[in-house]
């Protein structure tokens, strides 16, 4: 696959491996602003991919009292269901040496859609202007975070100046909330983890063009996006 100059591909024999070398580099990223700036921001994105780098990053020694860590999206679910992307959070990495991050959840328990964005957005302006890292996943339509080619919310999401927006995909369950593209770019440093041929294949397919609104991780190719990826 012949990449961009702006993309750079790490290839791992297995998951686990590739899990703890993305854990090792969170740690050492975090750990250059946290020397620069006294605080640092992570954006981590849910399903089960990130699982066991959650675990290995949770062992790694650092001033987790100023890391500030919150989420690309999550489904507008409680934490206790079993498709919450703060649930696995709070379960797998805010433990062992993680314990005192400072976590900003994305779900909250308003009932009605545009109080849960304003509260959302008020905690969401806790993190830092320019966040360290932030980590993403795609799906095989070309989604990440909860920006989906399906939405009809993405045009009005791509314009949006705030930190996060409202989403209802039609391709895939629950209500949403997303980090919008211009806060996610607000980073010095965006991660792709991805596992399983399928997700080379899906990549391979992105890069053929620039259409952002067909394969929605297309926007983050210019930018630089680092991939870090096992079968």
């Amino acid at each position: 696959m012949e990449l961009p100059a702006a993309i750079t591909l790490h290839r791992f024999e297995d998951r686990q491996q590739c899990a703890e070398a993305l854990a090792d580099h969170i740690a050492g990223r975090l750990r250059q602003d946290l020397q620069l700036n006294g605080q640092a921001g992570l954006i981590l994105s849910g399903g089960s991919t990130p699982v066991p780098m959650f675990k290995a990053l949770s062992q790694q020694k650092l001033d987790w009292e100023n890391v500030l860590v919150s989420l690309a999206d999550d489904r507008w679910l409680p934490p206790e269901h079993a498709d919450s992307n703060q649930g696995k959070v709070e379960q797998h990495l805010l433990r062992n040496e993680a314990t005192k991050a400072r976590w900003i959840p994305l779900w909250n328990p308003a009932s009605q859609e545009d109080e849960a964005l304003g509260r959302c957005r008020e905690q969401l302006q806790q993190l830092p202007a320019q966040l360290s890292v932030v980590v993403l996943g795609m799906g095989n339509d070309g989604h990440t975070a909860s920006l989906f080619p399906c939405s009809k919310e993405l045009p009005r999401v791509w314009d949006s100046r705030q930190d996060c927006e409202w989403v209802q995909p039609t391709s895939a369950p629950w209500q949403r909330m997303t980090l919008t593209p211009q806060r996610l770019l607000a980073s010095n440093e965006r991660i792709l983890h991805l596992t399983g041929a399928d997700k080379l294949d899906t990549l391979s397919q992105a890069l053929r063009n620039n259409q952002r609104e067909e394969m929605p991780i297309r926007h983050f190719f210019s930018a630089g996006l680092r991939i870090f990826w096992a079968p």
